[in-house]
């Protein structure tokens, strides 16, 4: 494979697979503003989630945003673009497209270009149907994560029948055009004893693999799981992730978890002086803005209040989450190190966003 060369970008003879220059800018930002919140408690949206529709052809056990739904419905494009802006003017340096399916609008194409003409990244987030059908579009987008439990038998299990050989798909297309991929699971009662064979899938492709905690619906018996299975399961990774494998959790969060004490349904309005402290940064640099404009600091408060983007506006919205009293969440010990400034995540990111990419195209 030849190999060209642009001011631009890096790019391939059959497929361009640009390394922007506002990765290196980026990644400066989210050191700065790190820096910033420790010096003067600086707060600004860098990370955005935004749910495009919450139809979705499959009936996952564990999704956080079909929860307490009473219709499907998707985000009014008007409204989207316009919030799209207000991110953009807030400081939003990466818009994580998701749903529900995003890949069911026939827009998502159109979606993702407009977050790349306002200068930030995008990233879809899909269960790999309708991925096909959208290939054109997701060649372009920056970042790309696929829904991938672990083993056929226990993919399907969890999302239905035949969705493992759908997700494989599209993991297959999005090796075949050099979309920069990574492969997000979800650790329940079901999964907890898939590690393996998810870690040979992220290894035959060459892709990162992150395993995360269900947020909510942990009442489920498909998700229930004692507080030692989840320290043994991240003690695993990273024995997979000394071994070479490519488990995009850092080093400093597998340690954590997996030596966390406490209950891992933890979620406190004060800190417990018995359990490690580690604040909330959730309401300090990310944003979630759900189909019907209301917006949270992160999943585990889904449907706890209503700051909506389309009465506040997304700057006040986004300054209403000081009010939010949760604090040292276990389940977002990842971002929560990463934005208190740890090493190991802030090293992990950078490889995740460029080294990666570097090494696919030298290949």
């Amino acid at each position: 494979m030849q190999f060209l060369h642009s001011p631009a970008c890096i790019v391939c003879r059959n497929y361009q697979m640009p390394i922007k220059g506002e990765y290196i800018s980026f990644g400066l930002k989210i050191v700065s503003s790190i820096v910033q919140n420790r010096i003067s408690g600086y707060k600004v949206p860098l990370l955005a989630y935004i749910l495009v529709t919450n139809r979705c052809n499959l009936n996952c056990v564990y999704c956080f945003s079909n929860a307490n739904r009473v219709k499907n419905m998707d985000f009014p494009l008007e409204k989207l673009y316009s919030v799209i802006d207000q991110l953009k003017e807030a400081g939003t340096i990466l818009i994580t497209i998701a749903g529900g399916e995003p890949c069911l609008r026939s827009d998502i194409g159109e979606i993702c270009n407009y977050v790349s003409q306002k200068g930030m990244m995008v990233e879809v987030v899909t269960n790999g149907i309708n991925f096909e059908q959208n290939l054109e579009a997701m060649k372009k987008i920056d970042f790309l994560a696929i829904s991938i439990d672990g083993s056929e038998e226990v993919h399907d299990v969890n999302r239905g029948k035949g969705t493992f050989a759908v997700a494989k798909h599209a993991l297959d297309l999005a090796k075949k055009y050099n979309i920069h991929t990574r492969i997000h699971a979800c650790f329940s009662r079901n999964t907890s004893h898939a590690l393996p064979s998810l870690m040979e899938i992220a290894n035959k492709y060459g892709v990162r693999a992150n395993i995360a905690i269900p947020s909510i619906h942990t009442d489920n018996p498909h998700l229930s799981f004692s507080d030692d299975e989840i320290r043994d399961y991240y003690r695993q990774m990273k024995e997979y992730k000394k071994r070479g494998y490519l488990v995009s959790n850092s080093n400093s969060t597998l340690d954590f978890v997996s030596n966390w004490p406490g209950n891992f349904g933890y979620v406190a309005e004060k800190p417990d002086p018995s359990l490690p402290y580690l604040p909330c940064k959730r309401k300090d640099f990310s944003i979630y803005i759900d189909v019907d404009g209301r917006a949270y600091p992160c999943a585990s408060v889904w449907g706890k209040y209503n700051f909506n983007v389309f009465e506040l506006g997304v700057k006040k919205a986004f300054e209403q989450f000081k009010t939010v009293s949760c604090n040292t969440c276990i389940i977002e010990a990842e971002f929560n190190l990463l934005f208190c400034g740890s090493l190991s995540s802030l090293v992990n990111i950078a490889a995740f966003g460029l080294w990666d990419r570097i090494k696919a195209l030298i290949k």
